[in-house]
């Protein structure tokens, strides 16, 4: 617990999750992967779509950060992840 109340993840917790990022920005996905992978977290990236699915599809991930607005509204990629793990909690920006 940190003073103001709220939780706080051990470097050990979250070595344990894995991560996707997908975004098309070069130098924000190496920022967002770097700052992830440094508080413990194993991280891939995708820089598109096509990629992100097809990483979404193979892995089971505890997390997947959409960055990448190609993505999120569907114009570049057909359909959703189909991972028959079941659904990854997922963070949009947009």
């Amino acid at each position: 617990m940190t003073a103001e109340g709220g939780c706080v993840k051990s470097a050990a917790a979250a070595v344990n999750m894995r991560i996707l990022i997908v975004e098309d920005e070069p130098d924000l996905l190496r920022s967002l992967a770097q700052a992830l992978r440094e508080a413990g977290y194993a991280v891939d990236t995708a820089n598109n779509g096509e990629d992100g699915l097809f990483n979404a599809d193979s892995y089971d991930y505890d997390a997947i950060v959409l960055v990448l607005l190609s993505f999120v509204t569907g114009k570049s990629s057909p359909r959703q992840p189909t991972n028959p793990a079941g659904p990854s909690p997922c963070l949009s920006t947009h």
